[in-house]
């Protein structure tokens, strides 16, 4: 019950602005928008959850944003977040933040990132998992972080999953191609999700208000459950439709 009553305090709170200069402007919108009701239970709701995607002739370039906030102890006590690295793909932190629901902000460097194997039974991996958990986070607390990667243009489609295990209140993935190219996508476990143009050129798909989604024992896996989207872009010189 103290639990639960925690929660309901966490849902009703506001979050006195923080300054421009402690925060971006992409968070400082995110919260924003106040956590619903229908959020319920949940130890965690996810304000944005974003990924822009520069793809270029030589590379292909990632941005991701992702806010958090913790709405329980038992959310505090496992809450991190992380970012998968391959062999040969650079990734920098843009920065982290803590946002107290005071407005108070405290900005992270590289030096909060903690670097392990993406899979610790084997020796060698063939990739890094960063892991961003800041020291003496609290409930309601919101915990964010934006950083970018860069790697060879090999594999040219991308999977998104929109929402997950927590309730999230935008979920976005956008795609840049150079002019001619062709771009095409396809909804998995929802009806269509339709794409848009935004002002700088990228091909966006979101979705708002998202529901946590739920695991049961023996139930069905939760990637079979979560709305995905799988994109696909192509040269001209491909030919034909991409999906």
């Amino acid at each position: 019950m103290k639990l639960l009553a925690g929660a309901l305090v966490v849902l009703a709170m506001g979050f006195a602005a923080p300054r421009a200069d402690e925060a971006p402007e992409w968070l400082i919108v995110s919260l924003k928008r106040p956590v619903p009701a229908s959020a319920g239970k949940a130890s965690r709701v996810v304000f944005l959850d974003e990924k822009m995607i520069d793809v270029m002739k030589s590379d292909t370039r990632w941005r991701v944003r992702e806010a958090v906030k913790i709405l329980t102890v038992e959310g505090q006590r496992s809450f991190a977040l992380f970012a998968s690295q391959s062999i040969g793909q650079d990734f920098k932190l843009v920065g982290g933040w803590k946002v107290r629901p005071d407005g108070n902000v405290k900005r992270y460097d590289a030096k909060a990132l903690v670097e392990m194997d993406a899979d610790g039974s084997y020796q060698f991996s063939m990739s890094k998992v960063k892991v961003f958990s800041p020291d003496e986070a609290r409930v309601g607390d919101v915990i964010a972080w934006e950083y970018t990667t860069r790697a060879k243009s090999e594999a040219y489609q991308t999977t998104w999953s929109f929402g997950w295990s927590s309730p999230t209140l935008l979920s976005r993935l956008a795609v840049k191609v150079p002019s001619g190219w062709k771009v095409s996508s396809m909804t998995r476990n929802h009806p269509e999700i339709p794409a848009s143009t935004n002002d700088e050129g990228y091909t966006v798909w979101e979705a708002r208000d998202l529901s946590a989604q739920q695991s049961e024992p023996l139930g069905i896996p939760l990637h079979e459950t979560v709305p995905t989207l799988l994109v696909r872009w192509a040269p001209p010189e491909a030919g034909g439709d991409v999906r």
